[in-house]
């Protein structure tokens, strides 16, 4: 009973049928298995990792080892952040003879390696992901995170605008993109290429002001201007952006760009939002 209702997606109920069937036959493996997938659909991590391994300990002792169940417990360990015990799991489901990784999987996998410092590994796992799947937007961001602490801010770039195509509501990707605009541009030494790259930093912010409407997504934190200036005032600021130190390896930077001000002149606003190229000087 407690499996046809987890086939009919009653995942309360379900659990509770079988949590009452592990109660009474507590050395039955299947019963802690439904168990575990109930509360993992429930999004009871901590308790359907402990049942999961229950039903897996009990499957070794029967010698009769099962995939879903140990799978299964990979997702719950993810899902509870416990990368370090999640990833040989996800090891052994991507690299099973003979059949092709799940995408879910493999992703899970580059996740692990990820989060537990082990960068070339997950750039391949995530490039295994994007191969399968070019869509596939949260690879493309962590491979964009992994080139961008590698100081490789073209393939960050190109990473980061193929993740905006595919989901323009990507908040973080649109960040991530325009400041490693801005750091490309700093550090350019083609006055021409640094200006276009001052230009797609401001169209990356755009971006990220479409799908974000909090002030942090609007600022730039300038510096070396000590006068008091009013919220709504236009101000034309001459300087230099300043380039960012290296970003760790593990996360994307969510400091704000920084502009030091070498000049600061109050102009009226603009008719088009381009009028005043501020983005080469």
């Amino acid at each position: 009973h407690a499996y046809q209702l987890l086939q009919q997606k009653q995942f309360a109920e379900a659990a509770k049928e079988a949590k009452a069937l592990a109660a009474q036959f507590p050395n039955d493996p299947e019963a802690w298995k439904i168990a575990g997938f109930a509360e993992l659909n429930l999004k009871q991590y901590a308790l359907a990792i402990v049942d999961l391994e229950k039903a897996i300990n009990l499957q070794e002792v029967s010698k009769r080892p099962d995939i879903n169940t140990a799978d299964a417990l990979a997702q719950a360990y993810v899902l509870s952040e416990k990368f370090d015990r999640a990833l040989p799991l996800l090891v052994t489901a991507t690299t099973r003879p003979g059949a092709t990784p799940d995408p879910a999987m493999l992703y899970y996998r580059g996740l692990a390696e990820y989060k537990t410092g082990k960068l070339a590994d997950a750039e391949r796992t995530f490039n295994a992901v994007v191969k399968a799947n070019p869509k596939d937007s949260l690879s493309l961001f962590y491979l964009a995170q992994i080139a961008v602490g590698k100081n490789d801010l073209d393939s960050a770039i190109s990473s980061l605008n193929r993740v905006t195509v595919n989901d323009a509501k990507f908040a973080a990707a649109w960040t991530l993109l325009t400041s490693a605009y801005l750091r490309r541009a700093a550090l350019s030494t083609d006055s021409t290429k640094s200006a276009a790259d001052y230009l797609n930093a401001v169209r990356a912010g755009e971006g990220l002001i479409k799908v974000r409407t909090d002030a942090e997504a609007y600022e730039i934190a300038v510096r070396g201007d000590a006068t008091p200036r009013q919220a709504d005032q236009w101000l034309l600021v001459e300087g230099r952006w300043l380039p960012e130190p290296p970003l760790t390896s593990v996360a994307p930077s969510s400091r704000r760009p920084v502009l030091v001000a070498e000049a600061v002149t109050p102009v009226r606003p603009p008719a088009d939002r381009y009028e005043h190229n501020l983005y080469g000087i």
